[in-house]
């Protein structure tokens, strides 16, 4: 159908003129308006899938700067030369006779899984009614084990724990960075990173032992409380106590971190989520009387290991402190080191935290010292160095320390000689924590 109309007066003749314009079809008009339409929306979606992409890698750009980078270096380079040092140590060195390795597994592999590995994966597997013992052993590493199993089935369980303690190490490695830089340049954040690393127990955070990831939960709860979000940082105290016993002492400093939020409604938050940290506790105690019908089997299967509630551990600290100031370098039984490593790394935090007292939050100071006495009323010392590795504190203190030269140099010479010895030793299998 063609309509007539007038145009306007053309300049090239002067006259008005007839034109014909053709009306498109109704067919024809529809595609062609859907047609622009469409253009118009990919356009659109184009323009913010790039918006979002750019801001999604200056993101990235800032996460990922040089010192997370160098973080990630620094762990690599961590991880190969443990596994060199314990390559060479098991050709060349017997292991201890008693010591169970997975033969089913690369020594590759088995070696990194002695001892309380094995119960944390048989866990995982089999579930509370593994033995009168299993008990002891917390539930939340095992369920995340489990978790990932169930998306990763075809992987063996015991690999894949010691693949996520691997990726946890990492993960409290740049969460230690990110909370030492509110208080640190990024020099000194970096250095009590490197501590962390060559402190001579760090080697378990190679294994698949639980101490990987209740560090990680543990600065994530003191992460969300600098960053102002203490309803996110109920979520990671919760797991803490869920993940070792120990866990319950985020009460103390968690409320002074709550003290000290900005506004009355945010202090009001905090202070009511510290008191959420025993609720991985209680969550758990009841799940053990619902399965065997005792709510503390977790205090009770603590007596394989001579543990139990009493002052005892601290005549044996006060034993082991008699025993290094006697200076009997070769008493039977190496108890001169065993005195060394329970004793001896007491008095080193102790030191630590005396001497910057004024120079480091309250809650940090809180938390390292009841992480040093909490262990003593278990009755025994026994792995008390380990225990003592998941005091962040400590590692912000030296970091401060190492600022100077030479102190950087003497605490790197000390801790990598440690930790080469106790790799080997833990790795062929003689009990070192």
């Amino acid at each position: 159908m063609a309509e007539l109309v007038y145009a306007h007066d053309l300049k090239s003749c002067g006259r008005k003129a007839l034109s014909v314009r053709v009306r498109p079809r109704a067919p024809t008009f529809f595609l062609l308006h859907w047609g622009r339409v469409i253009k118009i929306t990919i356009i659109k979606i184009r323009s913010w899938q790039f918006a979002a992409s750019k801001k999604m890698f200056l993101k990235l750009k800032r996460f990922f700067n040089n010192e997370i980078l160098g973080i990630i270096f620094l762990f690599i380079a961590w991880r190969l030369a443990l596994f060199l040092v314990a390559y060479f140590a098991f050709f060349n060195l017997p292991s201890y006779p008693r010591t169970v390795f997975y033969n089913d597994l690369h020594p590759i592999l088995s070696m990194w899984l002695p001892f309380d590995s094995g119960w944390y994966t048989a866990i995982a597997d089999f579930g509370y009614k593994l033995n009168s013992q299993a008990p002891a052993f917390f539930p939340f590493w095992p369920i995340v084990i489990e978790g990932f199993k169930r998306i990763f089935s075809f992987c063996d369980t015991r690999v894949l724990g010691f693949i996520l303690a691997n990726l946890l190490t990492l993960s409290d490695c740049i969460l230690l960075y990110k909370l030492a830089r509110f208080d640190l340049d990024d020099k000194s954040s970096f250095r009590s990173v490197k501590y962390l690393l060559f402190f001579p127990m760090s080697f378990f955070l190679a294994t698949g032992y639980s101490e990987p990831l209740f560090l990680f939960v543990v600065l994530l709860s003191f992460y969300f409380f600098r960053l102002q979000k203490p309803l996110w940082a109920s979520f990671s105290a919760i797991a803490a106590s869920a993940t070792r016993l120990i866990g319950i002492i985020l009460i103390v400093p968690l409320f002074v971190e709550g003290l000290n939020l900005k506004n009355t409604k945010l202090k009001i938050q905090g202070i009511m989520i510290a008191f959420l940290a025993p609720l991985g506790i209680i969550v758990y105690s009841l799940y053990l009387g619902g399965l065997l019908n005792n709510r503390f089997a977790f205090l009770g299967a603590q007596t394989g290991w001579h543990r139990g509630i009493n002052l005892q551990g601290f005549q044996e600290l006060f034993n082991q402190i008699k025993t290094i100031f006697s200076f009997h370098l070769f008493l039977p039984e190496g108890a001169f080191i065993t005195a060394l490593m329970g004793g001896g790394f007491f008095m080193l935090f102790i030191l630590a935290i005396a001497m910057s007292f004024k120079k480091i939050r309250i809650s940090y100071i809180l938390y390292a010292l009841l992480v040093l006495l909490a262990p003593l009323f278990s009755g025994t010392m026994l792995s008390y160095s380990r225990m003592a590795l998941v005091a962040f504190p400590f590692y912000i203190i030296l970091a401060k320390w190492g600022k100077t030269k030479w102190v950087d140099d003497l605490i790197t010479i000390v801790f990598l000689t440690m930790l080469g010895l106790f790799t080997i030793m833990f790795t062929r299998g003689w009990w070192v924590a």
